[in-house]
């Protein structure tokens, strides 16, 4: 199958709840990962935590396109997935748990 000449149309959904230091290693992949050429966002559904996260957020925005959005205090997983299914804007969505590092040809098809 010949490769696509379009670009990939991806959100990326990250369930979180007070896992900052799993979450900032999972960013750094997707950020050594290649994001040229294609158009995406990260969602990160939050329930609630109380660790650090809008710092943690508020330092990888400038880097990536990264938003974070709470839902419903202490949800589970499903929850906050469902969440990011709900709102994705590109075609393509892909989950990935925040404890998961992606390799750098993760984004690549």
């Amino acid at each position: 199958m010949p490769k696509s000449d379009l670009p990939l149309d991806l959100t990326i959904c990250i369930p979180h709840l007070n896992d900052c230091d799993n979450l900032d290693i999972l960013l750094h992949s997707i950020w050594k990962s290649d994001l040229r050429d294609i158009k995406y966002e990260i969602l990160v559904y939050d329930g609630f935590s109380n660790d650090r996260i809008h710092y943690l957020i508020d330092k990888w925005v400038k880097k990536i396109r990264v938003f974070w959005i709470q839902t419903i205090d202490n949800e589970n997983a499903s929850i906050n997935v469902n969440a990011g299914l709900n709102n994705a804007r590109r075609k393509v969505v892909s989950r990935v748990d925040s404890s998961c590092i992606v390799n750098t040809t993760f984004l690549k098809i």
